[in-house]
């Protein structure tokens, strides 16, 4: 459906309104499956693309009930991995759960593991063997 090309204060017929509501409706119907996600509401139109975007954490305790503390380390420039200790939970505030629900992973030395957050929750995840 082509929509009309027409210039400021011109008079639009009925044809042109009904081709421009269409396209309108048509637009507002469109659906997205994951990972895109499509929001149509008065306030207007949202397309996103849900990526899981990840950090490395290192495990530092916990288990039980299935939360983990966890500090986030990042390599330094000779490829070590240092804390980065503004970003840490503990098993009582913002843990870290493993996405099978394992509570067996070993904290001690500490694990490192691929950590992400629950979009829907925002719980962090991580995944261990």
């Amino acid at each position: 459906m082509d929509i009309p090309d027409f210039k400021a204060n011109q008079v639009l017929g009925a044809t042109a309104l009904r081709v421009i509501v269409e396209e309108l409706r048509r637009c507002l119907n469109l659906t997205g499956t994951a990972p895109i996600n499509v929001n149509a509401n008065s306030e207007g139109f949202n397309v996103a693309i849900d990526m899981r975007s990840g950090i490395w954490i290192k495990l530092t305790g916990g288990g039980t009930g299935g939360k983990y503390a966890w500090t986030r380390i990042d390599p330094d420039t000779a490829g070590a991995w240092v804390d980065n200790t503004f970003e840490t939970g503990t098993t009582t505030s913002d843990p870290a759960y493993e996405a099978n629900g394992n509570t067996g992973v070993p904290t001690s030395p500490p694990s490192r593991a691929r950590a992400w957050r629950d979009p829907l929750t925002n719980e962090l995840r991580f995944q261990w063997g």
